[in-house]
């Protein structure tokens, strides 16, 4: 099991894209509402169009951010790569649990009791390099009420210690350590990035 990824809901969908591109990230994928405008199309190709976006994937290394159009930051969900056998372990806890899960051939969901949703992919090809040296080692996330949090160990069966959960006024993104990152940034929906 390994955690890779994130999503956000923002009203600044070209500032993030923009913000990762100059962190180094590569842009894979841009759906929108009704078309899609995938590299290499820029943003200068489609502006005036004033797509409302679905899905902007951007990739580095063994780490995968999506974001789309929302109308302000909100935190979605985080992202573990999993096998086949680990996702079905995964879901028959949480389903056990009470955990909302909604399942299909791309990927999974499950729902915790404080509101975060959980992505297990089985795909290895929605990162670029599993194996590479910048990865995601760790996150700080905010949660706005603590029931469940004592069930995330049972059912992922670990304690998930790349994950630090701290009492928030909302679910959020606080932190997420990145290894092979060589400073300090901050996207513009407020996620701080740290060098871990």
């Amino acid at each position: 099991m390994k955690l890779f990824h994130y999503h956000y809901w923002t009203d600044s969908v070209e500032e993030t894209e923009d913000f990762y591109w100059k962190c180094g990230f590569k842009i894979v994928q841009r759906f929108g509402k009704n078309k899609t405008y995938h590299p290499p199309l820029t943003w200068n190709d489609f502006r005036k169009e004033q797509p409302i976006f679905r899905v902007i994937e951007v990739r580095k290394g063994s780490v995968n951010i999506t974001f789309g159009e929302g109308k302000r930051p909100i935190f979605d969900h985080i992202g573990f790569l999993v096998n086949k056998a680990e996702q079905h372990s995964i879901c028959k806890r949480a389903m056990k649990l009470g955990w909302g899960t909604e399942m299909n051939e791309r990927r999974t969901f499950i729902r915790a009791p404080f509101g975060l949703r959980f992505e297990l992919q089985c795909r290895e090809e929605v990162i670029d390099d599993i194996g590479a040296k910048f990865a995601i080692k760790g996150m700080k996330i905010g949660i706005k009420k603590e029931d469940g949090i004592n069930q995330v160990t049972s059912v992922f069966n670990s304690s998930l210690p790349e994950i630090q959960f701290v009492k928030s006024d909302k679910l959020e993104l606080q932190c997420v350590l990145v290894n092979g990152l060589h400073q300090y940034y901050k996207d513009p929906n407020g996620v701080v990035l740290l060098p871990s």
